[in-house]
């Protein structure tokens, strides 16, 4: 046989020996076997049959292997919220703390010294060595993580009323200590100013009525209005002072001077600005507080009621405070069913209730004590500031809540405002003048 036929036959019989080998033999060097499977029996990671895996849905519940994994590398079992560490957590998330250390392979700095150029075993929890490829950035745990302070924050006392920890008890129990103090020191302030006679009084009304009127011009600005404050505040004053003088007369004339100031600021000055909205800011401001106010100062004028004009505003002022303050105490301790509750969550007909009760009843026993009333006279009088008192409170908290504000200012400890203070007697005294005049109290 020549070379030629000597190599075919050569080919020949080894293409039958590779086609007699199974399947999973046909293979080159690094090619993965065709079955699927490794040498050993093992799973191929790398078999055909991985292309035709379909990927889970991301809606799909999961599966558990990921933690699996994480548990066989690391040798520790995998944490969970139902495990001890969960209950570490103290729902807010005040720190956290990864503890990693970083090792890094051949050329880094912290690459253990001694380790080879072409690996580096890091230690992982349970003495295992995992093998590293050079360079790459092998996190080594200490620690999974912690969440939050190490001491678990402990849940209301059991001390505490409605679940109310004891601080906010305490806080609270400040708050009426330092409202009832702030109360008393008004309330000397008052009989201080009225014990130096008309004038003194009308001093105090005054000051009291502008700074009220500059908080409503606040609360206006907090909702998106642009009054003149700088025009209302005088307008305001010279009410006060011109109700003493000359009578309610007054009122007319600053009111009407504060209109034909503002338009003008607006239309002229201010031509950029919202006419409508700028001059009904201004002169709400003026007539709620500086209109209604007045009325204090007519109370005070020798030519209506003589004499006895500061002892009838004195005795307004005492049947109010003892509404608020009843109401107030009667309303925290008995109030179950709201008033107004968009308007003002806190009050309560319990509560206004017995504040009416309280008023009428210092109006009926106390104020005859005070010249020229009678029992008939104080009993009317603490039926109008049980009835009128609480729509002042609740037009003002109306306002507040429109422009999300709490108090009209934080002057008075415990109290807000001025305008917080006095927002029932505003809309009182009117309605007192008149009462007086029919009773020909003066």
């Amino acid at each position: 046989m020549d070379e030629h036929g000597h190599k075919n036959a050569s080919r020949g019989d080894t293409e039958e020996t590779l086609s007699a080998l199974p399947a999973s033999e046909e293979r080159l060097p690094g090619e993965p076997p065709a079955n699927g499977s490794a040498p050993g029996g093992e799973p191929d990671l790398f078999s055909s049959a991985d292309n035709d895996l379909t990927l889970p849905d991301w809606r799909d519940p999961p599966t558990g292997e990921i933690p699996r994994l994480i548990e066989e590398l690391v040798g520790e079992p995998f944490p969970t919220w139902s495990s001890s560490r969960a209950g570490d957590i103290s729902g807010e998330f005040e720190a956290v703390d990864s503890e990693v250390t970083i090792v890094e392979g051949a050329g880094g700095s912290s690459r253990p010294s001694g380790g080879s150029d072409e690996e580096t075993m890091v230690q992982a929890p349970g003495g295992a060595g995992v093998a590293r490829p050079a360079g790459a950035m092998a996190p080594v745990r200490r620690s999974y993580f912690k969440l939050g302070s190490s001491r678990p924050r402990r849940g209301p006392s059991k001390h505490s009323k409605k679940g109310r920890s004891t601080s906010e008890e305490s806080g609270s129990g400040r708050s009426k200590l330092v409202s009832s103090v702030t109360g008393l020191l008004l309330g000397a302030v008052v009989l201080g100013a009225f014990a130096l006679g008309r004038l003194g009084a009308v001093v105090l009304v005054a000051l009291a009525l502008t700074l009220a009127a500059g908080e409503l011009y606040g609360l206006l600005r907090k909702g998106g209005n642009r009054p003149a404050s700088f025009l209302g505040l005088p307008a305001v004053m010279a009410s006060v002072v011109g109700v003493y003088f000359f009578g309610l007369e007054a009122i007319a004339v600053a009111m009407g001077a504060l209109t034909l100031a503002t338009v003008g600021w607006y239309a002229v000055v201010r031509s950029g600005s919202s006419l409508v909205g700028g001059t009904g800011s201004t002169l709400l401001g003026a007539l709620w507080v500086g209109g209604l106010g007045s009325f204090g100062s007519a109370l005070l004028s020798p030519s209506r009621f003589g004499g006895e004009g500061v002892g009838l505003l004195i005795g307004t002022l005492i049947c109010t405070s003892a509404a608020d303050t009843f109401a107030y105490f009667g309303g925290s301790l008995l109030g179950r069913h709201k008033l107004a509750e968009r308007v003002s969550p806190n009050k309560t007909v319990e509560g206004v209730a017995i504040g009416g009760v309280a008023s009428i009843a210092f109006g009926a026993l106390a104020l005859p004590h005070i010249h020229p009333f009678t029992i008939v006279a104080g009993a009317l009088i603490g039926l109008v500031v049980a009835l009128v008192g609480p729509l002042g409170d609740l037009a003002e908290s109306a306002l507040k809540r429109e422009v999300k504000m709490k108090d009209s200012s934080r002057i008075l400890p415990g109290h807000g405002g001025m305008l917080d203070r006095i927002d029932g007697i505003l809309f009182v005294l009117p309605v007192a003048y008149a009462l007086f005049m029919l009773l020909r109290l003066g």
